[in-house]
């Protein structure tokens, strides 16, 4: 609609557009009142108001009118797009251009292009395309790639247009310039002009030449676009009467005269500058001379021999590195516009462009050689390439010189080569390290091969000597011939020096695997040396020989291992014996310190150095053992091998003195268990003595190496035992070689009485020497190793088993083991027959289980009585289980634990089937889990009762309960206990008990 204002309205508020149309009417826009139009015959304004789609008329601000070819108007407002068909005819509403960004956009600009597109920039909405053919449609394309996608102008408003004399389209935003690309029909952004402009503010327009010109915040500016050189802008300045400069955002003007008119501060104040393109001059073609003007170091000025700009090279210190240079190039065309742009090659990594500033700083460069290098533009663009330079050299600091680095070098080098002989050093130590771990490695498996060898090799001598000495001694006491007996004695002597050798030996091989343990106790020295230097005085008197025994005092405590020392001395004494001639002497002494003066005290000295040095000690009681003769002594150079193992002297005049070299080596390692010393002086024709010098007291004892006075007792055996007491005769009992019973006629065990013993020996001449003396009063069965004995005992259930310990298959440990821990043979005895004839073996055979231990050779008759012992002791064990039985309860006993599980378990499948008739042996013995012939021999062994016996008393037993307890009449309780036969339970409860049932339910039954 069309309202009627007052003509001085517009003059109130900032007029926005002015604009006239082909109808020559004047639009006028404000700030305040919005649209105006004047009607030059009324010489009036009407106030223009528009209807939006809300239906209501508003006010719009008006910011560009354009009239197309067509004779349409198109306004662009603060509120969208809108058009007028020929208002000034019709009158009518005027019509809102209706798009979805449009519609509500900010219009800055409209433009019509030479081909009839209507544009228009939206503020930050991108700019618009109207085609000419889609008029009628009102189809729009949208542009807003770049002004959205590059990160510089996202925020920069679209806002004016421009189309220079070729047809291409320009824009702006407000730091950026953009143009319309017709290939790809997109707007791109124009790289080259933000470099030269560098994002200032500015408005443009163009000439007739294809220029554009800008007005920015440095003042005029004319850009060649088609020229991609730095010169294709140029800035006019004050001296080319260029007097106003800042932005205003009025537009160019450009007359038809080709005048260009713009607004701007000057200094005289505000105005417009006038000009026209054409009569600019052309342009400065001469290139400036450049030169490097001054040189400062840490902003200071340095003298120089000569002036900068004649020099070619500057050498500088490492702490000179803060430096800045002058330059300048020479035009004076325009100076104040010429262009500067240097680099530092080798430091800059390209050129520093620094427009009028002339000069260079820099701070921190490092030590090397660089080319300073400038080069300058006159006012119009054009550059001296060529320009100046000076070479700088800044030298490194000494501690970065070439020198430096050789000595750096080197010394590296050295640390290297010292680290690496280091390293090989090390792993030279290492590998022999590994070495003697290896060798040490095979050293012990030597050692337990060796120890096995001596083992077994104790073992095979062991039992052919029990095979010769049996025998032997037989013959010897059933031979009358004189001359028989004395070379069986010689025959018997020399058996019993092998069983001697052979025991040494074993305990080389255990001293060498480190087997053998120290069990020292508190003893007095002087007394048991006196007792067993007593025990050679028959053989002194035999030999005519003077054997004295000389002691300082009475009592002389020390721990000492008593069967260890026996065989020190037994060694000294036999080999003083030995090489001593008839009508010699040989003494024996012991003495806690040596007197002054004496070999023994030089001795002793030398030995407490040693101590000292091995233990730290610096005090401490020793004693002194001499064992000296008269023989025919050793000779020097043979002294220092005298307790090599395996060496022999050979200063004896008789053949048969000679010894092995091997007791002497293993007294000096019983001597070092003791933590001891032993040495010998001799001379030749005069006599040997051997000093023994032992430590009193307990401190250099271990604790596993002490053992108490009745510990002492309990674990070493007696003289006989160990094979100390060599002349121990084989006293073997009067043999009644009477028929026995053939192993393979053994099938009815459970008629005979007689004991069942298993004997399980591999070697053959051993089992049967065994066996004839056992034959007589013992059914006996053989096994030849230990698995097969081990099949034995649990198929015959013998009452005794006789095993040696080294077997093939098993051994006598495992069988032992294996049968201690089966409750079918738990509770049979075992004697274990053995060559080894250590403590720790013994121990290990007990330890299994094993009833009993014995050394080989060994007495037949101290064998068959340890067998009649272990038959009695079973028997009185029997008798105990059949007491515990009748009494109906449990009592604490020493019985094996299998054995108790054994009994309780029948008892309670017994009970479990009192009551039935039908139950028998064969059902007993399988709910046991055994056969009827081990159910026999295992509850005979135990109880001395079959298996009918044990279930009919049993029955016998409940039954007499009922009757006391008067649970039935006597009929009932047959029944009930498993009898269907009244006289046959009368008869069995009558030998059972020695009365009928009747008269024991009168004399114990409730009324």
């Amino acid at each position: 609609s069309w309202k009627r204002n007052q003509p001085d309205v517009v003059t109130k508020n900032q007029i926005t557009l002015i604009f006239e149309d082909s109808g020559r009417h004047l639009w006028v826009g404000s700030s305040g009142e919005g649209l105006s139009v004047f009607d030059r015959k009324k010489k009036t304004f009407e106030t223009v108001y528009f209807e939006t789609t809300s239906g209501l008329e508003e006010l719009i601000w008006v910011l560009d009118m354009l009239e197309d070819r067509f004779g349409k108007l198109w306004l662009a407002t603060q509120r969208g797009l809108f058009c007028i068909d020929t208002p000034w005819e019709k009158g009518q509403v005027i019509p809102v251009f209706e798009h979805h960004l449009l519609s509500t956009s900010y219009i800055t600009d409209l433009f019509e292009d030479s081909k009839g597109r209507l544009w228009m920039t939206s503020g930050n909405k991108g700019v618009f395309c109207l085609l000419p053919e889609n008029r009628d449609s009102k189809l729009l394309r949208h542009y807003l790639h770049h002004f959205y996608s590059t990160g510089l102008f996202a925020n920069r408003n679209a806002n004016e247009i421009y189309e220079d004399i070729s047809g291409k389209l320009w824009m702006r935003s407000e730091t950026a310039l953009f143009y319309y690309n017709e290939e790809t029909d997109s707007i791109e952004y124009h790289e080259h002009f933000r470099k030269v402009l560098n994002g200032e503010n500015f408005v443009f327009t163009g000439d007739k030449s294809g220029h554009l010109w800008f007005i920015s915040e440095q003042g005029l500016v004319r850009y060649n676009p088609n020229d991609g050189a730095d010169r294709s802008l140029k800035l006019f300045s004050a001296s080319e009467g260029q007097l106003y400069t800042g932005i205003n955002y009025a537009p160019f003007l450009q007359s038809l005269s080709g005048h260009i008119y713009f607004g701007g501060s000057g200094p005289n104040g505000a105005g417009f500058c006038r000009f026209h393109p054409d009569s600019v001059h052309p342009d400065n073609l001469h290139l400036p001379e450049v030169m490097i003007t001054d040189f400062r170091i840490r902003n200071e000025p340095v003298e120089l021999d000569s002036t900068i700009d004649s020099k070619k090279l500057l050498r500088l210190k490492y702490n000179q590195n803060f430096f800045s240079l002058e330059f300048v190039a020479i035009d004076y065309r325009n100076p104040e516009m010429n262009q500067h742009a240097y680099i530092l090659e080798g430091y800059d990594k390209g050129w520093v462009h620094s427009g009028a500033r002339r000069f260079a700083n820099y701070t921190g460069v490092p030590p090397g050689e660089y080319v300073f290098r400038v080069k300058g533009s006159n006012n119009d663009g054009y550059w001296n390439e060529e320009g100046a330079q000076i070479m700088l050299i800044i030298t490194p600091p000494p501690w970065k010189t070439w020198w430096a680095y050789t000595i750096y070098t080197l010394f590296l080098a050295g640390l290297i080569f010292g680290w690496r002989r280091y390293d090989l050093k090390r792993l030279r130590l290492r590998q022999a390290l590994e070495i003697e771990h290896v060798e040490a490695e095979k050293l012990k498996e030597l050692d337990k091969m060796k120890s096995r060898f001596f083992a077994n090799i104790s073992h095979e001598f062991r039992t052919p000597l029990t095979l010769i000495l049996g025998p032997m001694h037989k013959l010897k006491e059933k031979t009358k011939d004189k001359f028989c007996l004395k070379e069986l004695d010689v025959m018997h002597r020399n058996a019993l020096r092998l069983l001697k050798l052979i025991n040494q030996l074993l305990d080389l091989s255990r001293l060498e695997a480190d087997q053998m343990n120290l069990h020292a106790s508190p003893v007095n020295l002087v007394e048991m040396l006196k007792g067993y230097v007593q025990s050679f005085e028959s053989l002194a008197r035999q030999k005519n020989i003077q054997l004295s025994f000389v002691v300082r005092q009475e009592q002389i405590a020390a721990w000492i291992d008593r069967d260890k020392l026996e065989k020190i001395l037994y060694n000294l004494l036999s080999n003083a014996f030995k090489f001593t001639e008839e009508g010699g002497r040989i003494e024996v002494s012991i003495s806690p310190q040596p007197a002054v003066g004496t070999k023994q005290a030089e001795v002793h000295r030398k030995w407490t150095e040693d101590w000292r040095l091995k233990t730290g000690e610096s005090d401490g009681q020793w004693v002194s053992i001499t064992v000296s003769d008269t023989g025919c002594g050793i000779a020097p150079e043979k002294l220092p091998h005298i307790f090599d193992r395996f060496y022999q002297a050979g200063e004896s005049y008789l053949k048969d003195q000679e010894g092995t070299g091997i007791g002497l080596a293993l007294t000096k390692e019983l001597v070092e268990l003791h933590y001891g010393q032993i040495s010998v002086e001799s001379s030749q024709g005069k006599g040997t003595t051997f000093t023994l010098i032992l430590p009193l007291g307990n401190e250099h004892l271990k604790p596993e190496e002490m053992v108490t006075e009745s510990a002492y007792d309990a674990v070493i055996p007696a003289a006989s035992d160990n094979g100390l007491n060599l002349s121990l005769p084989f006293v073997p009992p009067e043999v009644d070689h009477r028929p026995h019973a053939d192993e393979n006629n053994l099938e009815n065990l459970e008629e005979t009485t007689q004991p069942l013993v298993l004997i399980v020996e591999d070697n053959d001449d051993l089992r049967t020497y065994i066996r004839s003396y056992l034959d007589a009063d013992y059914l006996v069965s053989e096994a030849f190793d230990g698995e097969m004995g081990l099949q034995k005992a649990i198929e015959k259930i013998p009452d005794l088993i006789i095993s040696d310990v080294m077997m093939p298959k098993m051994d006598g440990i495992q069988m032992c083991r294996k049968l201690k821990t089966d409750k079918c043979t738990s509770h049979i005895p075992v004697i274990l027959l053995t060559a080894k004839a250590a403590m720790e073996d013994k121990l290990e055979g007990l330890e299994t289980g094993a009833d009993d231990f014995i050394t080989k050779p060994f007495d037949p008759h101290e064998l068959l009585v340890r067998i009649k012992n272990l038959i009695l002791q079973r028997a009185k064990l029997r008798d105990y289980y059949l007491k515990q039985l009748t009494a109906g309860k449990e009592q604490e006993a020493p019985v094996l634990s299998l054995d108790q599980q054994f009994l309780e378990k029948a008892h309670r499948i017994v009970k479990e089937n009192m009551t039935d008739f039908n139950f028998s042996v064969e059902a007993f013995a399988e709910e046991m889990a055994m056969s009827r012939v081990q159910l026999h021999r295992k509850i005979k062994a135990l109880l001395n009762q079959t298996a009918t016996e044990f279930i009919r008393n049993l029955r016998l037993m409940r039954a007499a309960s009922l009757i006391k307890a008067g649970k039935g009449n006597i009929t009932e309780i047959a029944f009930e206990v498993g009898f269907n036969n009244l006289s046959w339970f009368a008869r069995c409860f009558q030998e059972y008990y020695g009365e009928n049932p009747s008269a024991f339910a009168s004399r114990h039954g409730k009324p």
